[in-house]
């Protein structure tokens, strides 16, 4: 018989316990990189604007005041501009729009592009041809460019925009996603699966 030695539970956890570099691997990379981390808290400092512009900057943005160009305050922080608006409150304004435009292109641009790469990597044929195609014409053009185009077409508006900037980035999903269903199509187990 041999004899098997007992780990105390002590022992154990801190055996099982990840060790503290790699709780910290990222957090550490971060600060190694100075424009990493330079840019994580300006946008961290925007998001918190733009959520919590409203209680920061009371003053309506598009409101003119006769208080022309004066300088930061108390009341003004960031100071006017050249109608007397206050500066705080148009940037808050303006982090609001553009968070907005941002998460909405890019959540419209995944479900659409996911979709379309989903439907042509899975039934193939015809329509895979069809959307890819589809996909090729509008990789044929810059996204910024296109983006512009369809809003000349379509007109102005937040609405608008989105769709045209979300247009302009499915292929990008659409593609990847397809790419990885043709893969796993070829598997083992789902050619098992098929047969």
């Amino acid at each position: 018989m041999t004899d098997a030695s007992i780990t105390p539970a002590g022992e154990l956890s801190s055996v099982a316990r990840p060790t503290r570099s790699s709780q910290n691997r990222f957090w550490r990379r971060l600060r190694s990189e100075r424009k990493a981390l330079l840019g994580l808290i300006m946008v961290a400092l925007l998001a918190l604007l733009a959520n919590f512009g409203p209680l920061l900057a009371p003053y309506d943005p598009g409101a003119d005041d006769f208080d022309l160009f004066s300088p930061p305050s108390l009341d003004h922080p960031f100071g006017t501009d050249s109608f007397g608006r206050d500066i705080l409150s148009r940037m808050a304004a303006g982090a609001q729009v553009s968070f907005t435009v941002g998460i909405s292109v890019a959540v419209l641009s995944m479900v659409v592009g996911v979709t379309l790469g989903l439907i042509a990597g899975y039934f193939g044929g015809w329509l895979d041809s069809l959307i890819m195609r589809f996909m090729d014409l509008l990789w044929a053009f810059p996204e910024i460019i296109l983006a512009v185009g369809m809003v000349a077409v379509f007109g102005a508006g937040i609405r608008n925009i989105i769709i045209a900037v979300a247009i302009a980035y499915i292929d990008d999903f659409a593609r990847i996603v397809r790419a990885e269903v043709l893969r796993l199509r070829q598997e083992e187990y789902a050619v098992a699966a098929r047969s």
